[in-house]
């Protein structure tokens, strides 16, 4: 049968196989009497029942918000008068499940005889899933274009954004200042808690920044750098301040307490340079020179500290080469009992050896410490310290030996390996641990204190007194022994105040029933005070000043 002869019917039904296949509604409006004629798929489209609901122009309204009345209203006024041919929107609806559905409405007017509308006939279908799709693209390019400026991981301004915006405010040539942030040691954070939770603690250290300072003078560098534009409004010595002051309080990430510190370079404008790539390189030369300083410390740049970088770089190259070849060596200084001159112990000092020259710490250990390397020599002297006390051992001279351990050292898994492979030299073995590093340790490297004394290794807080919170860890920890540091010896005998604050020492020694060892001892006038207040383990030039495995050797083998 040809198709034009389909009757009115067949039409019908074909229509409604339509409807029900695109799932789209037909809806009619009666103008003068406002009844309204809805499809089943309208009635099912708009979240109702289609055998029990009935429709109405009310219900219709009831589902669209108020701006959305209003807009078709508009669109109801304008096919109307003539302006638009359709009634064509799309809009959401909220059904009474609470669900919002977004719906296309696309109608045409019929009119009478008389050119008089009489009635409004359209189709609805709903286009939620194409909406969501475009809603989630804009958004997909939204978020494509603020990754453009942005930093992916702490929602900062990225270094883009930063070379932009320094080149705007070079072109206005205003005064500003460019200050380069780095947190010190964050490597250690990485190594011991895994690249994730260092992410947390970057995340965690922008926010408190951005209370610090508005958002759109902040930007993450690279890794864990961080830069500060501030114009000449700012007071930098009071901003300065301020990150210090707020940065000392620890914070938590994933129930573990971090405490970071800056180190800061600064340049300004036009002072040290007129360039976007030139403040950049200032701000760094200066922040890598106050990475080598304790932690913390603020650097403005000065032309002087090219030559700085370049000492620094080659201690560096040196310091990297040594690790590689564990090419540090202990030297031993001796523990003395000053009633016998028996020698009691031997503290190992890092020193480092490059072209056939010893160089002394001073010259490398702050170097060390900023570059995450000194984890790596408290490792290589452990070992080699742990071998020549077995030497010494096999030679029948049971003396024991104290080494230095940083922040990092002691949940290392490596360290732990090494002296489980070592558990019968582990009784005379003593790790010496300054009160600034002990400040540092998280909850987790504390507990581990507790494991290395099951281990039967005795601990010493060494340059007692020296900070202002050793009497908490005397309290608190596990402690054998505590060392009188050298400052408040070398004025003894004939200062009373150092002489007083020994006593307290030594008294407080006694009370937690802990070794006391002075350090840093010249003098025979320096032991008849240390001997007269009971203090007879004494480390110093006077005794013998640090000396190469050979040397100690003979030492322990002919007496001092």
């Amino acid at each position: 049968m040809p198709i034009q002869d389909i009757n009115k019917n067949e039409f019908k039904k074909l229509f409604e196989i339509a409807m029900d296949v695109a799932h789209v509604g037909y809806w009619e409006w009666d103008i003068k009497t406002n009844d309204v004629l809805w499809s089943r798929q309208k009635i099912e489209i708009y979240g109702e029942d289609a055998d029990n609901y009935k429709p109405s122009f009310e219900k219709f309204l009831n589902v669209i918000d108020d701006e959305t009345k209003e807009i078709v209203f508009k669109e109801i006024e304008d096919v109307l008068s003539g302006k638009k041919d359709f009634y064509n929107l799309e809009h959401k609806i909220k059904l009474k499940n609470g669900k919002v559905v977004w719906v296309h409405e696309k109608a045409f007017l019929v009119k009478d005889k008389n050119n008089k509308p009489i009635k409004m006939i359209g189709i609805v279908y709903d286009v939620t899933d194409k909406i969501l799709a475009k809603e989630k693209l804009d958004l997909s390019n939204k978020y494509a274009k603020h990754l453009e400026t942005h930093d992916q991981l702490t929602n900062l301004l990225n270094k883009k954004s930063l070379f932009e915006n320094v080149d705007a405010l070079i072109a206005k040539k205003e005064k500003f200042s460019l200050l380069f942030l780095d947190i010190d040691n964050f490597k250690m954070f990485n190594n011991t808690y895994g690249h994730i939770h260092g992410d947390l603690i970057l995340q965690k250290s922008s926010e408190i920044l951005k209370r610090l300072f508005s958002e759109d003078l902040l930007y993450r560098y690279s890794a864990d750098e961080f830069v500060l534009l501030l114009d000449s409004s700012y007071d930098i010595t009071q901003a300065l301040q301020s990150i210090k002051l707020t940065f000392m309080k620890p914070f938590t990430v994933s129930g573990i307490q971090v405490k970071i510190n800056f180190s800061i370079g600064i340049s300004e404008f036009p002072k040290d340079a007129n360039s976007t790539q030139n403040m950049i390189t200032d701000a760094n030369t200066a922040l890598q020179i106050a990475k080598n300083m304790k932690n913390g410390t603020a650097l403005f740049y000065n032309s002087d500290m090219g030559d700085d970088i370049a000492q620094q770089h080659f201690v560096l190259e040196e310091l990297e080469k040594s690790v590689k070849n564990e090419s540090f060596i202990p030297y031993y200084q001796a523990k003395v009992d000053s009633r016998t001159k028996a020698i009691l112990s031997f503290e190992a000092l890092v020193r480092m050896q490059s072209n056939s020259k010893v160089i002394p710490p001073n010259l490398f250990l702050g170097i060390a410490t900023k570059n995450n390397i000194i984890n790596d020599i408290d490792y290589i002297m452990l070992k080699k310290s742990l071998h020549q006390l077995r030497q010494w051992h096999d030679m029948g001279k049971k003396v024991s030996v104290s080494v230095n351990f940083t922040t990092g050292d002691f949940n290392s898994m490596r360290v732990f390996k090494l002296l489980e492979e070592n558990s019968d030299l582990l009784q005379y073995l003593t790790i010496e641990v300054t009160e600034s590093e002990l400040m540092s340790l998280n909850m987790q490297e504390l507990q581990s204190i507790d494991a290395l004394k099951n281990l039967s290794i005795k601990l010493s807080l060494d340059d007692f007194g020296t900070g202002y919170s050793s009497l908490q860890y005397i309290h608190k920890l596990p402690l054998d022994e505590i060392k009188v540091d050298k400052a408040f010896v070398d004025k003894i005998p004939g200062h009373k105040k150092d002489e007083d604050l020994v006593r307290i020492i030594k008294s407080i020694a006694d009370t937690f029933n802990l070794k006391c060892v002075v350090e840093g001892v010249e003098t025979k006038e320096q032991i008849d005070f240390f001997s007269n207040l009971g203090i007879h383990t004494i480390q110093g030039y006077f005794y013998s000043k640090p000396v190469d495995a050979k040397t100690a050797t003979k030492l322990l083998v002919d007496g001092l």
